[in-house]
């Protein structure tokens, strides 16, 4: 096996004569092992010379394996410029953890937009294949591929690479779990130094010393001693370090090269410790077959975290409600309880997922709770973490002796919960689905089913059908005869995460049923005028593409696979037929359709775009200023309120009409969404008032917005040919640590000066 470093830097790129030993370019690695596979870690700034080099190869094709840790910038940023995703004959395969709210592919094209780059991740000539990842293990050609969760502020993945004996880990971006300097208590660093085990190799995030910890912390990186400790503990062969920080120049670095050496050999240990540095190759001999040391779950494709149940503990408001956004476009529901006595009862009813518990809800030591939520047969699998003032290393010992999952210390940092309750999400569903089957093994005395395409026979592939079938309650009038004749003519299909399985507008001629996995389903207004309305989620046992069968017509809504979704798909033709034939298949689908209606409708008049503008409602701004302004703080920016107020719309309605009115306030809405960034969210307050809530912006740029709103407002009304001029009066107001509500900001706007923009 052959490593090679291309890009050794974190954060950005600093090129130039006091980075030229060690290198200024963003993280990249290659690694070849003897059996030809290219495997590539991260794909930052280095990954141009990568693929320059790549390509003078005379082996074709090429077939890559590149194996992303997470889609921070200085992590993917070398992509676009990645040569061999241009050629035609490169077989590119990608894989990556699921970020937040995206899909990995997603993710990837949102830096090759045109504003970002000339070509578009579509346009691209090379064959590509996006994997999402979460931990467990897949191989590449003979290699063993073994993933784990690091705690960074994004879901980020460490690979472990064994190939016929030599191993190689890759870990970056990481931060202790502990915040001492030299302990390595935490349940979490026990279980990273159990991932680095006696790996021939470890290349491991070094990108702070000790003295700058402190400033960073929940930054999502560690320290060049935690580094040296971890590889010491796991009995590693030889450390790399790498992810330098920007400020640290060849002469830093060289130092804190001698200085963790100098630690290994204060621990009599035979760890070799080397910095990382660009065009370091590395050869480690490939013998024997390797023996695998985990089990053989898949890494490949994300457990889906829909339909999780958290039960957090705590009296702080703020924090619960903080915490239940940050889950909630996972699909995962928090229930709070805010006494200390009804947590425990309440888990006991629940029997949530994860458990979160807030010590300072407790009269008690909040270990004890624990275990004895732990030490309850109905409680004992459920993942427990504890949010702390302080990480007590003798009461975090304690907990990790009774199966506590994690300990934070308090005040959390948002994005790093998120990460790890995520993380602990897909361990703790996935054992939970695994003892399911066990428990059904012992209470039946046999095994279960092996999957359709696993089965000898098309009459065991048949009764498979039938069986799946017969579950869903839609269904269930249909006798067994009506079931085989339905099975017989439907097929199974997966639709890969990301992809859509209906697309608005387009004909269906089949009925879809979900077998495992989720989808989403979403729709447009008319002339795409109002934004993507997400009208529900669907999940195994629900069916899809109905609509289109019933009243003949183009498909109402988009179907987009939020997981690697299974289907069974059935004719439309044959669908049509059973219900023609059965009333009480025919009643079953109303129902079903009439509660689906019912809840578009409470979700649209709750949450729906205005339907005159395609902006978002009050509500809706509402929602997303709580995010915001705690975003805001967090990060220490303003934030800017704009208020537009149309003037004498009551006139020009009886002068011209209301058709006019809402052209002049579609006019306003459109130049309004042309002036402000994307980041910016715009929304219609009355009927003819909107405001806009400018992120990370004070009165400065928003006066600039104010000068490209009059510039764009005219022109618009000019293009659009209408009679009458259009005046708005604007009034502007930027607070640096922005109030709670969005109530209170807007009172604010009262006390600003209006400035009113009247046509010439």
């Amino acid at each position: 096996m052959r490593i090679r470093f291309w890009g050794t830097r974190g954060s950005i790129p600093t090129p130039g004569s006091h980075t030229s030993k060690y290198g200024g370019n963003t993280s990249c690695v290659e690694v070849r092992t003897d059996d030809g596979a290219v495997i590539v870690f991260d794909c930052g700034t280095g990954a141009r010379a990568l693929g320059t080099s790549l390509l003078q190869e005379a082996t074709r094709p090429l077939r890559i394996h590149l194996l992303i840790t997470h889609t921070h910038w200085d992590h993917i940023q070398g992509f676009p410029f990645f040569a061999p995703i241009f050629a035609p004959d490169t077989e590119l395969s990608v894989y990556a953890p699921v970020g937040f709210q995206q899909n990995l592919e997603q993710a990837m094209a949102g830096q090759m937009q045109y504003s970002y780059f000339p070509v578009k991740l579509d346009e691209l000539r090379s064959r590509m294949r996006f994997y999402n990842v979460d931990e467990g293990m897949f191989n590449i050609g003979g290699a063993t591929v073994e993933t784990q969760y690091l705690n960074h502020t994004a879901p980020t993945i460490g690979y472990r690479i064994s190939s016929r004996g030599a191993s190689v880990v890759y870990a970056t971006d990481h931060e202790p779990f502990s915040p001492a300097r030299s302990s390595l208590w935490h349940p979490g660093d026990a279980r990273h130094v159990e991932f680095l085990n006696q790996a021939d190799l470890v290349i491991h995030d070094a990108q702070y010393t000790d003295d700058e910890y402190p400033q960073k912390v929940g930054w999502g990186h560690s320290t060049v001693n935690y580094a040296t400790d971890v590889a010491v503990e796991a009995g590693a062969h030889r450390l790399i370090l790498t992810h330098h920080d920007p400020t640290h120049d060849d002469v830093m670095v060289e130092r804190l090269e001698a200085m963790c050496q100098a630690r290994s050999a204060a621990r009599r240990s035979s760890l070799e410790v080397v910095a990382a540095a660009e065009g370091h190759e590395i050869y480690l001999p490939e013998s024997a077959a390797t023996s695998i040391r985990r089990g053989a779950q898949t890494a490949l494709g994300p457990r889906s975290l829909a339909g999780a149940k958290v039960l957090l503990a705590t009296d702080d408001p703020a924090q619960a409600q903080q915490i239940a956004d940050l889950l909630s476009p996972d699909g995962v529901a928090t229930e709070v309880v805010v006494q200390g006595a009804a947590a425990v009862t309440r888990a006991r009813e629940l029997v949530p997922d994860i458990l979160i518990l807030d010590a300072n809800l407790f009269d008690r030591d909040v270990f004890d709770v624990a275990a004895s939520i732990r030490a309850d047969r109905r409680t004992a699998n459920i993942a427990v973490i504890i949010l702390t003032p302080t990480l007590d290393e003798a009461a975090v010992r304690r907990g990790y002796a009774i199966g506590l999952a994690d300990c934070l210390g308090k005040p959390i940092s948002p994005p790093m919960l998120h990460a790890r309750v995520r993380a602990w999400l897909a361990r703790s569903m996935h054992g939970r689905r695994r003892s399911a089957i066990v428990n059904k093994e012992e209470a039946g005395g046999h095994r279960p089913a092996p999957p359709p395409e696993r089965m000898a026979g098309a009459d065991k592939e048949l009764d498979r059908k039938v069986e799946v079938l017969s579950h869903v309650p839609v269904f269930a009038p249909l006798d067994r005869a009506a079931l085989q004749g339905l099975a017989r003519t439907s097929r199974y299909k997966t639709f890969a995460a990301g992809s859509l399985a209906l697309r608005q507008g387009e004909r269906s001629e089949s009925l879809f049923l979900i077998t495992s996995g989720r989808v989403r389903v979403f729709g447009r207004g008319r002339d795409n005028r109002v934004g993507e309305v997400l009208l529900q989620e669907l999940g195994p046992g629900d069916v899809f593409g109905e609509m289109g069968l019933i009243d003949e017509l183009p498909v109402s809504a988009s179907i987009l696979a939020l997981t690697r979704v299974r289907t069974v798909v059935m004719p439309g033709e044959q669908v049509i037929e059973l219900l023609e034939g059965s009333p009480a298949l025919s009643f079953r689908m109303m129902q079903m359709l009439a509660k689906r209606l019912r809840e578009a409708d409470k979700l649209l008049l709750r949450d729906g775009p205005d339907a005159l503008t395609g902006l978002v409602n009050r509500r809706s701004l509402t929602d997303t200023y709580r995010r915001e302004v705690a975003a805001a703080r967090r990060r220490g920016y303003s934030l800017a309120l704009l208020h537009v107020d149309v003037e004498d719309l009551k006139g020009i309605n009886l002068k011209y009409g209301h058709d006019h009115g809402d052209l002049a306030l579609q006019a306003v809405a459109d130049a309004l969404r042309a002036s402000t960034r994307q980041s910016d969210i715009v929304a219609r307050d009355e009927d003819d008032e909107f405001i806009a809530l400018l992120t990370d912006s004070e009165l400065d740029g928003a006066s600039l917005v104010v000068g490209r709103l009059q510039k764009r407002l005219t022109e618009l009304v000019s293009q659009r040919g209408l009679p009458m001029p259009v005046d708005i009066k604007v009034r502007i107001v930027a607070q640096k640590n922005p109030p709670e509500t969005l109530d209170d900001f807007t009172q604010q706007l009262g006390e600003a000066q209006g400035l009113s923009l009247r046509r010439a």
